[in-house]
């Protein structure tokens, strides 16, 4: 009696493999891209003239583009199992140090190249000081990067209330915005190509960067791979601690970019900039699932979370409901999304 070679494939077990549709359906980001039609289907029908708008669909675009790239820039620390707490401060500070920069300099054309030049170094700074304490002291990224946030946010306020703006005529007692930002920044940053507000397609330059590096990089395997399993890594004879200084170091020069971007928006270098946007990034990050326990997650994912979190900021503004629930929704959002991590890994295990 012939016996079926084992080295030839079954057609059944071909047949039973999943095809490339059934593995995008079950990837993480496919449920929450689900998740998001519905939302955004629910609220186009609820209020159907006011959010289909021209002009909400480009705000709601904007404000997506700003948690997605602080998501994405919070993503090279989560997965190799770090945090960064200090997001927003950091986006606070670089915006308000590069507008204090742009006025500086003579020339408006200038001052714009300089002032974003100087919020990313700025950005490059603190990332610095929060990867050399995590890598090198060995300290919880958790209480470096909050107090890092203490830190950026009072550092603002200290120098809003000694800065001297340009014919300005001191003292004061309080602190002031970096005002007179030339207009050509302003329309730059405010305007559109095509119909595309211009931090969308800022947006889509970083997600391209970052997806790049973590994924056809050497830089980016090994965060992973920190993420996964740290002392394996350090076995296999990678500078473990030199990867998650950077890592650090790239985070919070991507959080200059938004930093910079508010500038434009709000048309200074405001005091208030960034404040509580730790959480809109982390959330995005683990919505879009990026696992706390690190070595997992995905650029997409990320764009797709903060897709969730722009609309649910969105909509709440569009159905009335009062600010103050607002930080209430998204922390519970969070804890959510990481009781959903926690579950997943376990099946996993």
């Amino acid at each position: 009696m012939a016996t079926a070679d084992p080295s030839v494939p079954s057609p059944l077990l071909e047949n039973a493999r999943p095809g490339f549709h059934m593995r995008l359906l079950r990837s993480r980001e496919s449920g929450v891209f689900i998740a998001f039609v519905i939302l955004f289907g629910t609220l186009a029908i609820l209020r159907n003239r006011t959010f289909m708008s021209t002009e909400n669909l480009a705000n709601l675009g904007s404000t997506i583009s700003y948690f997605a790239i602080l998501g994405i820039a919070v993503l090279f620390v989560i997965v190799t199992s770090g945090v960064d707490l200090s997001l927003g401060s950091a986006a606070g500070l670089c915006g308000y140090v590069g507008a204090m920069a742009i006025v500086a300099t003579p020339n408006p054309i200038a001052g714009i190249f300089v002032g974003l030049a100087v919020g990313i170094l700025t950005g490059v700074v603190i990332g610095a000081i929060n990867g050399a304490i995590v890598a090198f002291v060995n300290v919880t990224s958790f209480i470096v990067t909050l107090g890092m946030l203490g830190i950026g946010r009072g550092a603002i306020y200290i120098i809003a209330k000694y800065y001297v703006a340009p014919h300005a005529s001191p003292p004061r007692d309080s602190p002031i915005a970096v005002l007179g930002i030339p207009q050509t920044y302003v329309d730059v940053a405010q305007g559109r190509v095509l119909g595309i507000p211009v931090p969308v397609l800022v947006l889509v330059v970083v997600a391209l960067l970052a997806h790049c590096v973590l994924t056809y990089t050497v830089f980016g395997r090994r965060l992973y791979a920190i993420g996964g399993n740290e002392e394996a890594t350090k076995l296999s004879g990678i500078h473990v601690n030199w990867v998650k200084f950077f890592a650090y170091v790239v985070c919070s020069a991507t959080c200059a970019i938004t930093g910079m971007l508010y500038v434009g928006r709000y048309s200074q270098g405001s005091l208030v900039a960034g404040n509580g946007d730790e959480l809109n990034a982390i959330a995005a990050a683990v919505i879009g699932g990026t696992s706390l326990m690190g070595g997992s997650g995905s650029v997409l994912g990320v764009i797709l979370g903060a897709c969730i979190m722009g609309i649910v900021a969105n909509g709440l503004d569009l159905l009335g409901i009062p600010s103050e629930p607002k930080l209430a929704i998204i922390g519970a959002v969070i804890v959510v999304a990481a009781i959903v991590d926690v579950v997943r890994n376990r099946r996993r295990a």
